[in-house]
């Protein structure tokens, strides 16, 4: 681990006004950051911070019920092709559905996503 230094600087409220309204314009999570990193000429940029969203917790349990069904589906009906129970037909069969219902979810997804951002 290499050592590092800590460098203190003095700055008056006009000073400090500026490198703040600056740090904020960008997004950057503190003075110091911003100034260290134009200071070295370095670009500057900001992590983008994630929306904190509320989702209706009846959808989220609807969701998750509907993923851990899916999944239990999935694991019976590899279980019984792998004991052969069940035909080559009915198990390609299968496998569309619960294909469609994993794009059906994956749509749910993406529009919740877009109007989220």
């Amino acid at each position: 681990m290499s050592e590092r230094k800590l460098v203190a600087i003095s700055l008056n409220p006009k000073e400090f006004a500026e490198l703040d309204s600056k740090a904020a314009a960008i997004g950057a999570k503190s003075v110091g950051i911003y100034a260290k990193a134009a200071s070295l000429n370095n670009p500057v940029t900001a992590r983008r911070r994630s929306k904190i969203v509320t989702i209706d917790p009846s959808v989220s349990n609807q969701l998750a019920w509907i993923g851990n069904n899916l999944n239990q589906v999935a694991r019976a009906l590899n279980l019984a092709r792998k004991n052969e129970q069940i035909q080559s037909v009915d198990y390609i069969a299968a496998l569309g559905f619960i294909s469609a219902i994993q794009s059906d979810i994956s749509g749910i997804r993406q529009t919740v996503s877009e109007k989220l951002s």
